[in-house]
């Protein structure tokens, strides 16, 4: 039989890339070495009023050096993980 793991709490997209940033020691006077948009960018995404769409994931995934894929997928995941928890409470007030 198949167990299906469902995380306690997934981190928003903001916070991972805050501590990637961090673990580099970059400033954001790096980002804008690497992009001029990096810094407004990262800033909005890291306070939570800014998703990762495709385009700044290819941004990220160029100054990370890694993919845009992967960026998308935190956001996704991020995004799906809020989706079920407001389902979950929605069920669990009609049921009360």
């Amino acid at each position: 039989m198949q167990s299906h793991l469902i995380p306690a709490r997934a981190l928003p997209p903001g916070r991972i890339l805050q501590k990637e940033l961090e673990a580099r020691k970059w400033t954001e006077k790096n980002l804008a070495e690497i992009d001029e948009d990096l810094p407004q960018i990262i800033s909005t995404i890291v306070h939570g009023t800014q998703h990762i769409t495709p385009e700044i994931a290819d941004k990220l995934a160029q100054a990370f050096e890694t993919s845009a894929e992967s960026w998308i997928k935190l956001e996704n995941n991020y995004r799906l993980y809020l989706a079920k928890k407001a389902v979950d409470s929605v069920k669990d007030l009609s049921n009360s």
